[in-house]
């Protein structure tokens, strides 16, 4: 990650790939624990992000928005 006169620490770094890695499995399967797998973290982990980061929350409901996942199995994941 490379941004103009920023410099990220390896861990900001690994972190950024993490949450990529996790948005992109949820825009294929719809499925919190298979995403966080996929990502290498904790269920809880991806929704300390989601409270924490506005623009990962935002992702994450743009991408829910848009899968084919019928709406029970998106909120009973939400749930858990």
């Amino acid at each position: 990650m490379v941004m103009k006169g920023v410099k990220f620490t390896p861990r900001q770094v690994r972190i950024q790939f993490m949450k990529k890695k996790f948005l992109e499995q949820i825009a294929k399967s719809a499925n919190i624990s298979e995403a966080a797998r996929v990502a290498g973290i904790d269920r809880g982990t991806a929704y300390n992000w989601r409270q924490a980061d506005p623009d990962f929350n935002a992702k994450w409901e743009k991408i829910l928005e848009h899968t084919d996942a019928a709406p029970e199995e998106i909120c009973s994941e939400a749930e858990s």
